[in-house]
């Protein structure tokens, strides 16, 4: 069993997401400033590869991911759900790195390693 960490929690992993902030309660405006808001404390950010849209931060010394998006449920090899909120809200939602579950299977890992994705 992997330890989930920021090298890896985008890999074959299950979680649900708790919403920070989500746009039924406010503009897709006033959304994106909150998110400029958690970017200026300074926390690695990446946007998805996959051109999805997805943005993350990841908050090292908490050991958590911030994560912006307009999808939620199945990304790629993960499983990630979005607490209590329709899963095609456009939200900003958090977890911690302890709340992630490993769901690698041999399957997973060979076709991820084919793409040079895992180790």
């Amino acid at each position: 069993m992997r330890t989930i960490n920021s090298a890896n929690y985008f890999l074959a992993t299950k979680v649900t997401f708790a919403v920070v902030h989500e746009c039924c309660t406010m503009s897709h405006e006033d959304l994106d400033e909150v998110w400029h808001d958690l970017m200026s404390r300074g926390f690695e950010h990446t946007v998805s590869p996959k051109g999805s849209g997805s943005e993350y931060l990841v908050d090292e010394k908490n050991g958590i991911v911030y994560r912006k998006a307009d999808h939620w449920g199945r990304c790629a090899s993960c499983n990630w759900k979005l607490g209590a909120v329709n899963q095609g809200a456009y939200a900003i939602a958090k977890a911690s790195f302890a709340d992630f579950e490993d769901i690698m299977t041999p399957g997973m890992a060979y076709m991820l390693k084919k793409q040079n994705l895992y180790k």
